[in-house]
């Protein structure tokens, strides 16, 4: 699904002015589209009511023409404005059809807003629309106050387009954001239903259409990863194939601390399909890991207590020409000898001529901090970090990191000439292209040491099989919620061990052939 944003939707619809299309036009296949959604999603039958709360602008006016087509296909709705509207065709048509109407500021201490909240079916939030930003104020404000204050819980709560106190690019949300079961977007969806807090605000988003062309979709760069997009990067498995023809992956990962780090990256990355996955390790873990991850072979580095030191770029150079694809940083810990290490690997592998592709996670990312980078890392990288490490990398707060991923994924990704993978709810991945995903999933069953550790695992693991690094990125992001989510069927929103997820990778991947 495409998403758009508010500057990107403002021209569209000038576009389609400028080829012959109307304002009124847009607006009254968006209102009798929503009409139309609302009595289908909705399961509304005739006689039922529904209040709609109209805004000043362009949403309120998809609200009134929705209104419009409501009664005349048997609903009763009526409509609530936080002020009066002079001269609009679309009130003009509302009021000839005797649906009640009412002013906000005509209704004393908002008795009949109550009146309408107590007894209806629906409500249908037209507030606001995609220009509108955080915090409310004014009428919108006092009417969603007293929806809050009065609304049932059991009656259905709709938006128009976005829901009102979301910001429609980021997904930031006001305190009184209205709170909907699902949203009726216009167009095209926008990312703040998806991101952010407007992603528990907007409940399950339909796309209302107002007559654009398809092929216009084309060329937004933003997008929900979808499992036919996914479906269609999935490495082929011919039937005559043997380990070779899926690759090998070099996995460098793993410390005394964190030795649980090698094995999941390395066991995703073999669920995943590669042929043959090797840990590259401190010699010094190399025993118990062994032991644990049977299917692995074992490069052991040599380290200093546990900790890998740039000696161990000797080791890894030699053997690098069997790999098709490295993970470095999984648990390798935060030592400068290994900061070091993982430096001089960064660069040995960015001056080959065969320019690996490679995935940064963790202490892999922690590592390169401070470099300028754009010049360091190699072609065809993936960095994967989480709020924390992408704050580290920029500079910022962890918490303004995490709240502005949709902005800064792209922007690291054409300012490095990297995919970024950031992690989060929802994880955003980006190509230097400006080619953006959103990936679908939210669960907190995931919010849980070691699951970042399988996805950078499942994202080299397709990466061995030849897949291109940003369609390995969606994907494995994909594929690492999509497990995710079966878990938290079987297990519940606690208790999910990263372990748990290594059955499902081939589970989901077979679904997803199938």
């Amino acid at each position: 699904m495409k998403l758009v944003q508010t500057e990107a939707m403002r021209r569209l619809e000038a576009d389609a002015v400028a080829i012959g299309m109307t304002e009124p036009t847009l607006m009254e296949l968006a209102g009798y589209n929503i009409a139309a959604l609302l009595r289908e999603k909705g399961q509304l039958g005739s006689g039922e009511r529904v209040l709609i709360l109209a805004g000043s602008g362009n949403n309120g006016g998809d609200g009134l023409v929705a209104a419009y087509h409501l009664q005349r296909a048997g609903t009763r709705p009526c409509v609530y404005l936080t002020r009066g509207r002079t001269d609009d065709p679309n009130l003009t048509r509302v009021n000839t059809l005797n649906i009640p109407v009412a002013v906000h500021g005509e209704d004393d201490c908002a008795l009949l807003l109550q009146e309408w909240i107590e007894t209806c079916d629906c409500v249908l939030d037209a507030l606001l629309g995609i220009g509108a930003k955080p915090p409310l104020r004014g009428s919108v404000l006092e009417v969603l106050t007293t929806l809050h204050e009065t609304l049932p819980a059991e009656t259905l709560r709709v938006a128009v387009d976005i829901p009102s106190g979301i910001d429609a690019d980021t997904g930031r949300a006001d305190a009184h954001a209205f709170q909907a079961h699902f949203t009726l977007a216009t167009g095209l969806a926008k990312p703040g239903c998806y991101v952010g807090k407007g992603a528990d605000c907007a409940g399950d988003v339909f796309v209302a259409d107002i007559g654009l062309p398809a092929q216009w979709a084309a060329h937004i760069p933003l997008q929900r990863t979808s499992p036919s997009h996914v479906r269609a990067s999935l490495p082929k498995r011919p039937g005559g194939a043997h380990k070779g023809t899926f690759g090998r992956a070099l996995i460098v990962a793993g410390s005394p601390r964190y030795i649980g780090a090698a094995y999941l990256s390395a066991t995703a990355a073999a669920r995943a399909g590669a042929g043959l996955v090797t840990l590259a390790v401190p010699a010094s873990i190399h025993p118990m890991l062994a032991a644990k991850a049977t299917e692995c072979t074992f490069l052991p580095l040599p380290d200093r207590a546990g900790c890998l030191t740039p000696h161990a770029l000797e080791s890894i150079s030699h053997v690098l020409p069997q790999y098709r694809a490295v993970l470095v940083g999984c648990g390798l810990g935060n030592d400068p000898k290994t900061f070091s290490f993982v430096r001089a690997l960064v660069n040995h592998l960015r001056d080959r001529a065969d320019a690996l592709p490679l995935v940064l996670d963790a202490d892999g990312i922690n590592a390169v901090v401070g470099l300028e980078m754009q010049a360091a890392l190699p072609a065809h990288t993936i960095l994967t970090p989480h709020a924390g490490e992408l704050g580290r990398l920029l500079d910022l707060p962890a918490t303004a990191a995490d709240e502005d991923r949709l902005q800064l994924a792209p922007q690291c990704a054409a300012d490095w000439n990297v995919v970024m993978l950031a992690k989060g709810a929802p994880t955003i991945i980006s190509a230097p292209d400006g080619t953006t995903n959103i990936n679908p999933h939210r669960n907190p069953a995931l919010a849980t040491a070691g699951t970042g550790d399988v996805l950078a695992g499942i994202v080299v693991g397709l990466l061995t099989q030849g897949v291109q690094p940003r369609a390995a990125a969606v994907a494995g992001a994909f594929i690492h919620g999509e497990a995710g989510g079966q878990v938290r069927a079987r297990f519940g929103e606690s208790g999910l061990l990263a372990s748990d997820l290594l059955s499902e990778i081939p589970l989901v991947m077979k679904a997803l052939r199938d």
